[in-house]
């Protein structure tokens, strides 16, 4: 897409190999293609396009270590589609040294939340806009945002919307955008296979929820407010400011804020 649209210059950047488990997913994985890597293949797609186009290919995995031959300097947008924690803080620490004003966020909630806890590692004063396009299976936080429909509308808003503040919770130490939940069914985000998520959309989180019924144990529970104690067993807690969670809506309004 940015070979077309009619970008002049894009640095590559992966050491994978194109995969038979990438056949049904990436543009770029061919039979023709096995094996290869990633970044030549990309490379020669993007030179079939638009020959005009300068591509440097960099065959490495960006991590602390190898980010110095990466140089951020010069660019006018820098991609991440990394999935390592540590790679991501380091892009965000480099791209605010680069006086980037924006980071935009394409991803699920999941990608969103380590986003977040990037830039909370930063000053306040360092923390550059956040723009987010939601691409994930249920995008319960964007459901609070009033995003315009259409991924490129959405995607005109991320990089040129007007800004709003929104409430950063901490829990356990950790940072969350929306929730922080303990008890029943909080693992099933995690342990849901990639491909379920891709065939059955957030139903899949509903199907692998079902397998865990036979473990669920209530968790006794002391709460303190600035107004009251509340003390029970309970069986799921929801720390959130959300009217959605794991694709399912509140059935009445509950106030929610997020400024």
């Amino acid at each position: 897409a940015l070979a077309r649209a009619g970008v002049g210059a894009l640095t590559l950047v992966d050491d994978d190999r194109v995969a038979e488990s990438n056949l049904n997913r990436q543009i770029i994985a061919l039979t023709t293609t096995l094996g290869r890597p990633k970044t030549a293949v990309a490379a020669e797609r993007v030179r079939a396009i638009n020959p005009a186009c300068r591509v440097v290919e960099k065959q490495l995995f960006y991590t602390p270590e190898t980010a110095d031959q990466v140089p951020l300097d010069g660019a006018d947008y820098v991609v991440d589609a990394v999935d390592t924690v540590t790679a991501k803080l380091e892009i965000i620490a480099r791209a605010r040294a680069a006086e980037f004003d924006r980071i935009v966020c394409a991803g699920g909630d999941g990608t969103l939340h380590e986003v977040v806890n990037g830039l909370m590692a930063l000053p306040p004063e360092a923390r550059p806009e956040v723009g987010y396009i939601p691409a994930g299976t249920t995008n319960d936080f964007s459901r609070n945002l009033s995003l315009p429909r259409g991924m490129e509308a959405m995607a005109r808003t991320a990089a040129a919307g007007v800004p709003r503040p929104v409430d950063i919770g901490r829990f356990n130490g950790e940072h969350f955008i929306y929730v922080a939940a303990f008890g029943a069914f909080t693992d099933v985000s995690y342990q849901t296979p990639q491909q379920d998520k891709r065939i059955f959309g957030r139903l899949a989180y509903l199907l692998n929820g079902v397998k865990s019924l036979g473990e669920i144990r209530p968790i006794h529970v002391r709460v303190e407010t600035d107004t009251e104690t509340i003390e029970d067993d309970v069986l799921l807690g929801l720390v959130c400011s959300t009217t959605s969670v794991g694709g399912f809506r509140a059935r009445q309004d509950m106030g929610v804020k997020l400024d």
